[in-house]
């Protein structure tokens, strides 16, 4: 499978199939207290930074929510606790809640860089094919995360916006909110 990200009207011209868009994108760097641990403050502010501005200039309510966030979670305890207090900073204690939460690199084991990448599309699929699905691992999941939607089985939904976010070593960090396309 290839995936293509080009510009738009690139995209219009050559009479490519629009799976769907980029409607808003966060990088940061948080350098982390250790180089392999990100800060919940640093994540929350890399999800909040793609979703509310696009929200704003899209002129939609701030606390309008995506439709399933595509998360990095890679099963480790440290990550796997810290991660979802950036999600509650990011969308809120209540608004967290509410939002389908998938991860697919514990399934995956390492892909050295490439799990954004592969979050990417598949959040892509979620958009195109109505459906969100859960990967390996969401089954047992530490207490402190009991509370958020962590899917475990296949879940039917009209998937119009997905946020995907990714993080690594470093504290880098990035964030991008894809939308089903709308010509």
């Amino acid at each position: 499978a290839v995936a293509v990200l080009e510009d738009l009207e690139h995209a219009k011209a050559r009479g490519a199939t629009i799976l769907a868009e980029v409607t808003g994108v966060s990088k940061t760097v948080d350098g982390g207290t250790k180089p392999t641990e990100l800060e919940a403050e640093n994540i929350g502010h890399s999800l909040a930074s793609a979703w509310v501005t696009r929200r704003l200039e899209e002129g939609e309510p701030v606390d309008a929510l995506p439709d399933v966030l595509v998360g990095h979670l890679t099963g480790t305890g440290y990550g796997d606790r810290v991660e979802p207090e950036g999600y509650r900073i990011a969308f809120g204690a209540k608004g967290i809640l509410l939002i389908p939460i998938v991860a697919n690199k514990e399934g995956l084991a390492h892909t050295l860089g490439a799990s954004g990448a592969l979050s990417a599309v598949n959040a892509i699929q979620m958009i195109q094919k109505g459906i969100i699905l859960p990967f390996a691992g969401q089954e047992n999941r530490d207490p402190a995360v009991s509370d958020l939607k962590l899917l475990t089985h296949p879940e039917e939904k009209d998937v119009k916006r997905a946020v995907v976010f990714s993080g690594g070593c470093g504290g880098f960090m990035s964030t991008a909110v894809l939308a089903a396309y709308k010509e």
